[in-house]
C-alpha cells in the first residue's frame, strides 16, 4: 500500500492541489506590471539569449537550420519543457521547509506541496507550447495538431518530475544543502539533455546518456509531436516512460516513510 498512498493522496486531494497551484501562480505575479506574462516572457528572452548565443557567436546551429529564428523554434521546445522540470525540482528541496507550520498539523497531507510546485511549473509550459504551436503556425504554416500528442508526453514528464519532487522534498528536511547542490546538478543536467543541439550531434559512445536521461527522450518527443522532427526512438522513449513511472512509485513511497519525522526536524 505504500507505493500507492501517495499517488492516492495525489488524487484524493486534487482539488486542494488546485487550489494550491491557483494561489501560487497568482500570489508569483501579483503587482507586478506584466503580471502572468512574466510566465512567458522570462522563456522568451533566455531562448533569444541562447539562440544568439549557440546559434549566432558559436555557429553551433544544428543541420537544416540556418536561420537564427527558426534556431529559436527549435530551441524553444526544448527549453519550455525543461524550465517546467528544473523549477518543480528546484522548488521542491525547499517545499517543505518553506511549510514548516504545516508540517505540525497532523491532518495536513504534506505529499501534496511538492505536487504542488510541480503542477505551478507546467503553467508556463503549457502556455510556452501553445505560443510556439502558434510561431509554428505563422512561420512555417504548420498544423498545430501537435498538440493533441503532448499529453502522450505530458503525464509521463509529470510523474518522473513529481517522484524526483517527492525524493527531494524530503532529503531537503534532513540536508539543508541540497538546495545549494541541485542548482549546480541541474545546470549539467541541462546540458546532457539535447535542448541546444540534436542528439546526432553527440558522439556514438556517448549516446547512451540519452537512454538514461528521460528528460531527453521527452524533449525529443515534444519536437517530434510539435515541429514534425525525425528521429524519435520509440524503444528509447518507452524506456523513459518506464523509468518515469518507476521515480514515481519510488519518490512517493519514501515520502511517506519519511514525512513522519519532518516535525522532529524542522
Amino acid at each position: 500500500m505504500t507505493w500507492i498512498s501517495a499517488p492516492l493522496s495525489v488524487v484524493r486531494h486534487r482539488h486542494l492541489i488546485w487550489m494550491m497551484v491557483r494561489r501560487d501562480v497568482q500570489g508569483r505575479y501579483r503587482g507586478s506590471a506584466l503580471g502572468a506574462l512574466w510566465t512567458l516572457a522570462s522563456p522568451l528572452f533566455l531562448i533569444a539569449i541562447y539562440a544568439i548565443f549557440f546559434g549566432v557567436f558559436l555557429q553551433l546551429r544544428p543541420a537544416g537550420r540556418p536561420g537564427v529564428a527558426d534556431f529559436g523554434l527549435f530551441i524553444m521546445a526544448g527549453v519550455v519543457p525543461w524550465m517546467a522540470f528544473s523549477e518543480g525540482l528546484t522548488r521542491s528541496t525547499s517545499v517543505v521547509l518553506d511549510n514548516r507550520t504545516l508540517v505540525k498539523k497532523v491532518v495536513f497531507p504534506l505529499e501534496v506541496l511538492p505536487a504542488n510546485v510541480v503542477i505551478a511549473a507546467l503553467v508556463g509550459q503549457a502556455i510556452g507550447l501553445v505560443v510556439l504551436s502558434l510561431a509554428l503556425l505563422l512561420m512555417r504554416g504548420q498544423s498545430p495538431l501537435g498538440l493533441l500528442l503532448v499529453p502522450l508526453l505530458l503525464v509521463p514528464q509529470v510523474l518522473f518530475t513529481l517522484g524526483l519532487a517527492w525524493l527531494l522534498a524530503s532529503i531537503g528536511v534532513f540536508l539543508r544543502d541540497l538546495a545549494q547542490a541541485i542548482g549546480l546538478l541541474m545546470t549539467a543536467w541541462m546540458f546532457l539533455t539535447p535542448i541546444f543541439y540534436s542528439p546526432s550531434a553527440l558522439p556514438a559512445d556517448w549516446r547512451w546518456l540519452l537512454v538514461l536521461n528521460p528528460m531527453a527522450q521527452f524533449v525529443v518527443g515534444y519536437r517530434a509531436a510539435l515541429m514534425g522532427e525525425g528521429g524519435l526512438d520509440l524503444l528509447a522513449l518507452g524506456a523513459a516512460v518506464v523509468i518515469g513511472l518507476l521515480t514515481f512509485l519510488v519518490g512517493g513511497a519514501w515520502f511517506m516513510r519519511t514525512k513522519h519525522a519532518f516535525a522532529d526536524v524542522v
